[in-house]
């Protein structure tokens, strides 16, 4: 009655290695890689209908409504949590892992809105 939580996995290629993909992000670090994941316009298929902002968006929304935001992919873990960004080394997962938890007594978004935007 008070959080919604979500969670989706997948096992393929992770955030890096996809990002990796995109000539911008080729020869940078992992660390910085993955640090961008929730920037606006970080996308591995420029000039096509992926305009890098479903991360981007989804953070935004987690920081608006004091939520909570993890992302695992391929050795880090970005956590939004109430607005406050860390990012850290953590256990290998090829793929991505996206929690979110969104609570319902301070959001501020109204239901139809929020729908859309998960």
């Amino acid at each position: 009655k008070e959080t919604v939580e979500i969670a989706c996995a997948d096992a393929g290629n992770g955030i890096i290695t996809t990002l990796k993909k995109n000539k911008k992000y080729k020869n940078l670090d992992d660390f910085t890689i993955f640090s961008s994941c929730v920037e606006r316009d970080v996308t591995s298929k420029e000039k096509t209908n992926h305009m890098g902002f479903g991360l981007w968006l989804i953070n935004q929304l987690i920081t608006e409504i004091k939520g909570k935001l993890l992302i695992y992919s391929e050795g880090y873990k970005l956590s939004n949590e109430k607005g406050l960004i860390c990012i850290e080394k953590t256990n290998y997962w090829k793929g991505t892992i996206i929690y979110l938890s969104l609570p319902l007594k301070t959001a501020k978004v109204s239901p139809r809105r929020l729908l859309l935007i998960i």
